[in-house]
């Protein structure tokens, strides 16, 4: 009988996970503190993703420290548009986290659990652009007042979010911030598993100098993967946009 009862905590050692975000975001947190822990760290990847497009435009920089009323605009539509698509997707990431180091796969493939949180952020980043962009229209008179035009510069705007060609490509990575954490914890229980993705992960972590016997550990190697699972999110993201782009072209006039 007791063996029974220990069996549940030591299946719960043995889910991976990172001690300082579970320190944050424990199993038994309520969904206020999830929320606030959020916010704080949306605010710090959004931060950091805005830093990292103002250096990318040196041109953009020297406008913003040169013109007061940019620098407004520029902040206000970070904050008015940005960071509520970033908080909402990385609650929703930081959501997966506490579920994932609590309850594991739950008899899921690695693929189905990475794969389910990709579309999800996919599905909320294009959603939430097509009602933030439809309100602007609406109520703020952006795009003219044409709601239609607003819709249909969707995805044009976000073909280029992955390589940080505008906004939307620093709200994109701004999401990193839960999507890392993540997908790390989910590599590393994935070196438990069979199959084709479960002996490729294990095969990256070996080239990247992790010993086998530490590989269900996260450590910078799965960051690395990590990592490169994001970029091909962000390209793929925005692959698709280009595509929607072409087959819902912008109307002229």
């Amino acid at each position: 009988m007791g063996d029974h009862e220990t069996e549940p905590g030591r299946e719960a050692e043995r889910i991976a996970h990172l001690h300082w975000l579970s320190a944050l975001i424990p199993a038994d947190a309520g969904w206020l503190r999830l929320a606030t822990t959020s916010f704080i760290l949306s605010l710090v990847g959004l931060a950091l993703a805005t830093a990292a497009y103002i250096l990318t435009y040196p041109a953009l920089r020297v406008g913003l420290m040169n013109d007061p009323m940019l620098l407004n605009a520029f902040t206000r539509q970070i904050v008015a548009s940005g960071l509520l698509i970033v908080f909402v997707i990385n609650m929703i990431g930081f959501a997966n986290y506490r579920a994932f180091v609590t309850r594991g796969n739950e008899g899921r493939s690695t693929a189905a659990v990475l794969g389910v949180d990709l579309f999800t952020r996919g599905l909320l980043f294009f959603g939430m652009h097509v009602i933030s962009y439809y309100l602007a229209a609406e109520y703020y008179g952006s795009f003219g007042g044409n709601t239609v035009l607003a819709l249909q510069v969707v995805a044009p705007t976000l073909a280029a979010a992955a390589w940080l060609g505008n906004l939307s490509g620093v709200y994109l990575w701004a999401t990193a911030i839960s999507a890392l954490p993540f997908f790390m914890v989910v590599l590393a229980q994935g070196t438990r598993g069979h199959g084709r993705l479960s002996d490729g992960i294990r095969s990256a972590l070996s080239r990247l100098g992790r010993a086998q016997a530490q590989q269900a550990r996260p450590g910078w190697q799965h960051c690395v993967l990590a990592i490169l699972v994001f970029i091909t999110f962000a390209v793929a993201l925005s692959l698709f946009a280009t595509l929607l782009a072409l087959i819902i072209p912008v109307s002229r006039g």
